[in-house]
Order: structure tokens, then sequence, then C-alpha cells
């Protein structure tokens, strides 16, 4: 090293590391022989860092900069990593749309919080043939979470209804924004695909166990649709927020209670299937709706070759399963009695009902129900409202002066409140 290059520092260090253009940027270098590495200071000289000499040149870091020598010059690699990505974000946009990397498609895998559409090859030929079919994948961080499938079944009057599925590798909450319209449209430079409504109507679902299935829409089509869509790709849109846990507020309340639009076609038919209540009162319906919104009914009524079916329930059942099947959501939830809700989702088994059941159960604690509240979300293996159940109580002393805490006299539940209470920091 030439002796300019001492403690006293140098404006220019050799070209034996190509560094001829370094003299372009403030810096002062040492060059410490042992370990074969540059120590430079960088106006300020507050920012420190050290230079590591290898077979591909020399790079380096600091908390200022990100620099590195490249075709011997000294370059700001976070400027050359967003032109990198400029680069790769352009070159992804020429692609076809089912190679980007924001579809889910059969042939392209797509990171979750990426994703922005479903493409489904051939859709001609999936609405002529009743089936189940395969759409693509989502991961995150390389870890597969979203597979997506669809179903499509050939219905009275020339109605063809394709249902859309997805299944969640793991446990917890997921939000999908979906496209809330049966409207479609094309575009002359892309003749080959036909796409959705890129307005989304959003839904949350809850997947207590590993590869939990849950249906998520349906479209609907016409037997007359389906020879201008002959050798098309259909896009629906799509965006995908996977989280650990799930918050209900009202804004997200009201972008899913977006009235399903197989509700009000379906209802102009002729109904074609009884339900019946405990009481023996009769609600007409169809059975497309029953089998796409429920699994419990779907079996049911694959089984039977009945047109109706008894209930051992209640009218008020039966009464908020027809307004939720059809509409996608129950008005006023929380004026219903909790264990009617229960049993409405629970014994029909609609998952995309139960956060919103829950949710109606926590806004109505109060220092009066809450212990029957508790033993409520116990029985029914209610995390969500347990959870607000131990921090009410620890947040309101009094209930320990109730007739019901008083009274209470199982032993686990009592337990876990003290624990709460006193314990939980």
């Amino acid at each position: 090293m030439p002796a300019s290059c001492g403690s006293a520092g140098c404006s220019q260090p050799t070209d034996r590391f190509g560094l001829e253009n370094a003299a372009a940027l403030p810096l002062r270098w040492r060059w410490d022989e042992e370990v074969k590495s540059f120590s430079c200071f960088v106006a300020p000289e507050s920012a420190f860092s050290t230079w590591q000499v290898g077979d591909k040149g020399i790079t380096f870091s600091s908390t200022s900069f990100n620099l590195a020598i490249r075709n011997n010059t000294l370059c700001n690699m976070d400027e050359v990593e967003i032109a990198a990505n400029e680069q790769d974000d352009s070159q992804n946009n020429k692609n076809p749309l089912q190679f980007q990397k924001s579809t889910i498609s059969c042939v392209q895998e797509c990171e979750a919080s990426n994703a922005e559409r479903l493409c489904i090859f051939d859709i001609s030929r999936k609405l002529d043939y009743g089936n189940e079919y395969d759409i693509g994948g989502a991961f995150i961080k390389k870890n597969p979470e979203l597979w997506f499938y669809m179903t499509t079944e050939i219905c009275p009057s020339n109605i063809i209804i394709l249902n859309l599925f997805v299944c969640h590798r793991n446990i917890g909450y997921i939000n999908l924004g979906i496209s809330n319209s049966n409207e479609r449209a094309t575009d002359s430079k892309q003749e080959d695909y036909v796409f959705l409504s890129e307005s989304l109507s959003w839904k949350s679902f809850k997947s207590s166990k590993k590869d939990q299935c849950h249906y998520i829409k349906s479209f609907i089509f016409h037997t007359n649709d389906v020879e201008s869509l002959v050798k098309k790709t259909l896009i629906i849109p799509i965006k995908i927020d996977v989280t650990p846990n799930f918050n209900l507020n009202l804004e997200l309340v009201k972008r899913v209670q977006a009235k399903h639009a197989i509700g009000g076609i379906i209802r102009k038919e002729t109904p074609d299937f009884t339900l019946e209540s405990a009481t023996h009162k009769k609600f007409p319906t169809h059975k497309v709706v029953l089998c796409t919104q429920s699994p419990v009914l779907k079996d049911l009524i694959k089984n039977s070759t009945a047109d109706s079916m008894f209930f051992d329930t209640t009218d008020d059942v039966l009464e908020l399963l027809t307004e939720y099947l059809y509409s996608g959501t129950i008005k006023d939830i929380t004026k219903y009695d909790n264990e009617v809700l229960l049993e409405l989702g629970e014994k029909f088994k609609l998952d995309n009902l139960m956060p919103f059941i829950e949710n109606a159960i926590i806004e109505k604690i109060t220092i009066d129900n809450v212990i029957e509240t508790a033993q409520l979300a116990q029985k029914h293996r209610l995390q969500s409202v347990e959870r607000k159940v131990y921090k009410y109580f620890k947040d309101n002393p009094d209930i320990l002066q109730t007739d019901a805490w008083k009274n209470l006299v199982d032993v686990v539940l009592t337990k876990k409140l003290l624990e709460h209470l006193y314990f939980d920091k």
C-alpha cells in the first residue's frame, strides 16, 4: 500500500482494487494489511464502515450507505437494487397474465400478499362439464398457505353456477377480497382473456384446523354465454390478507355483508325444496342455494330423493338460515339470542358466519351476563370470545359481587377467570 494511504488518509486508493473513480465521493481510507480490508470515513465522518476484499471485488455496508465496486466504479447499491427491481417489474408486466408474479394459476404460484387475480384456463369447457377443478395456490415466505379450486353446476333455467373455494393450509384467519359482480369485460389488446369486475367485496374466514376448506362465492353464467367463452381464460380479481388474529371492524362488516348476487337471481325461480321446522312451519327454498352455502345441507340433499326436509329446530333458526343463505348476512344480528345463533352456525356448518356470531356475542357482554358468556364460550370453544371475557373480567372487578359469580360452580372456569384477574399482566 502507498505510504500516502496511512493514518493521515488519502483521496485515491490504489487501482489494484478498481477504485480509480472513488475520488468522486468524500471518502478517507485506511488499509489494514493483516485482515486485508479498508477502513473508511464517509462524510460526515461519523458514518464509519469497513470494506472487505473478495474474489469478485470489494463490498461494504454502513448505516448510511450500501456501496460496492461495479465495473471499476463505486456504486450506491441501494439505487442499483431499486433499479434492478424496477427492471424485474417491468419485465414481469410484459409477460402473459398467467405468468405474472401477481397471478394465481395452475402454472404460476404467487406470494399471497402480491396476489391480484385468479386465472382459470379454458373456462367454457369447465362450464360445460360440471366437476371440481383446481385453480392454483399462494404461499407466504415460500411456505404453502392457500389453494384455490372451483366447482361448476348446471342448474334449471339454463343457469350455470361457478362456485369458488379456498383450502387454508394453516390455522388462523384470512381476509379475501373477491370480484363482487358477474359482469364481464374483454380487452382488445388481450383477446384471450375475459375479466370479471375489479370491484371487490371482502370475506373473512376462520380456520380452526389445517387444510380447512371454505366456500368463497358463486358466479352466475348462462348456457348461451358458453359459446362466447370458447378458448378463453377467465380472470377473477382477488386480494389476500392473511392475519394471525381476527379483528372485526365496522368497515369490514359493511364490505363482507354485501349481498350475494346468487340470492336475487335464484329467488325469482320457482322453489324446488322445502325446509320444515319442529313446529312444521315450511320454508320454500332452492336446492342450488342450500348446496352451495352449507356442506351439511348439500350432503343431506345428495343422499335423499325427497323434495322437503324436517329439522328438529325452532322457527327462528330456520328463519335466520334462509335469510343468511340468500343474502349472505343477518340484519341486526346482535338482537338474536346467542344460543340460537350458535345453533344455526354449528348445525349447518356456516363457517363464514361464525366470526360475525362471535363478534355479536362480544358486543353484548355486560357485568350481568359476562359469567354466562364465559360459560357459553367455553362450551362452544369460542376463543376470541374467551379472550374478550377474560379482559372484561380483569377490567371490571365488580363482577365478583354479582350473584352469577357467587353461584358459579364450574371449578375449571372459576380457576381460569381468577388466573386472568390476578396473574395476567
